[in-house]
């Protein structure tokens, strides 16, 4: 029997995201969720590995995937064309215009708002309309949304913090020391680095 390859685990709704692992060591599909009631989902039209610039699979890696912080959607690649997918566990499915080669897809806590990382820096999006609501800047790491996902955190350089909106406006600015992890309060300004506020 293969033994699961764990890609992230979301304590605060008990789900785990999975995928099996290969004779090889490599990850093998299709993703899974399994939930803390022992709900498992699968997902076999979801992309197991990334593509290298040839088309081919990198079997050594895992595609992009992320899970909404209340573990009930999930986005990923389309293993078919590779279109960008957010799905309501056991329900609708959300397909976003983005293009250009994914590397990173990140939802909000409630799922509503996604962000796609790539070449071309991070892209917001609606997910209920797939609307594109604005880029952030491609010298700056996304570092995730706020709680109630209606503001961004980016990190430039070693110490400088960003707030900003939906639509990529400067908010805030903070000087930090450390590496965090880091997270925005809903209010939108307020950055809690481990148990200290900046």
């Amino acid at each position: 029997r293969s033994t699961l390859f764990p890609y992230t685990t979301l304590f605060r709704s008990r789900t785990g995201v999975s995928l099996n692992k290969c004779e090889t060591g490599g990850p093998c599909g299709p993703w899974r969720i399994s939930l803390g009631n022992g709900y498992t989902y699968r997902f076999p039209d979801a992309r197991v590995h990334p593509l290298n610039k040839h088309g081919k699979p990198i079997k050594s890696r895992m595609a992009p995937i992320g899970v909404s912080g209340n573990g009930l959607r999930i986005a990923y690649l389309r293993a078919g064309n590779g279109r960008v997918i957010v799905r309501d566990l056991g329900g609708a499915a959300h397909e976003i215009s983005d293009t250009g080669r994914v590397d990173n897809l990140w939802l909000s806590l409630d799922g509503a708002r996604l962000a796609v990382g790539h070449g071309a820096g991070v892209r917001l999006y609606e997910v209920a309309t797939g609307a594109h609501l604005g880029t952030l800047p491609r010298s700056e790491e996304f570092q995730g949304f706020s709680g109630d996902g209606g503001e961004v955190l980016t990190r430039s350089g070693e110490h400088t913090l960003h707030s900003r909106t939906l639509t990529g406006h400067e908010l805030a600015r903070s000087k930090v020391n450390g590496d965090g992890p880091f997270a925005l309060n809903a209010d939108g300004v307020t950055v809690e680095i481990g148990r200290a506020h900046v």
